[in-house]
């Protein structure tokens, strides 16, 4: 793929390289950590490297209708025509709900806790999907029964859905760069 903003070719089509600080800043190939620093404002902070989906490619992230909109205050803007509407897409009611959940199970059994994004170290696809199946029957079984006392309530079994298959896509996205 290649930087319509700069012509050079970008690390990989869907998947970027990018400091750990930032997603806005692809790595370019061939581009070193010093070289990306220089681009990235947030590199300085940044140690790490890692593979990061892009927002859009460079190409989709202008408006396609080429239209601007002008606010009352006389701000203008491209129009939202065609953008990803992340505000739409997510709800204000399962977000902090979901964030409850991960938090809850962030203590170990050893007594440890693990820091908020310790599964992006990389869970094999086959316990994530052992692990959804476990929390679907959950689900499931609760929907169709909804008799006598169980474990686990519904919210968590669906909060563990939704880890064990965002885990799993992030491990898929996370493959496609090599």
């Amino acid at each position: 793929m290649i930087d319509t903003d700069t012509g050079r070719e970008i690390a990989e089509p869907r998947v970027y390289l990018s400091c750990d600080a930032c997603s806005w800043f692809p790595r370019y190939v061939g581009e070193t950590e010093e070289e990306h620093a220089k681009r990235c404002s947030f590199a300085e902070a940044s140690k790490n490297w890692t593979y990061s989906p892009p927002l859009l490619p460079p190409e989709k992230r202008k408006d396609a209708t080429g239209e601007i909109r002008t606010f009352d205050s006389g701000a203008t803007r491209d129009t939202d025509s065609g953008k990803l509407d992340y505000e739409g897409f997510l709800s204000p009611l399962t977000l902090p709900r979901y964030a409850e959940y991960m938090h809850s199970h962030r203590r170990q059994s050893d007594g440890n806790v693990r820091p908020s994004d310790n599964w992006q170290k990389g869970i094999p696809l086959d316990a994530y999907m052992k692990s959804l199946w476990r929390h679907l029957i959950e689900v499931w079984s609760l929907h169709r029964l909804e008799t006598g006392e169980r474990d686990f309530s519904i919210e968590e079994a669906l909060c563990a859905i939704i880890f064990n298959a965002s885990g799993y896509l992030h491990e898929l996205l996370k493959g496609q760069d090599s």
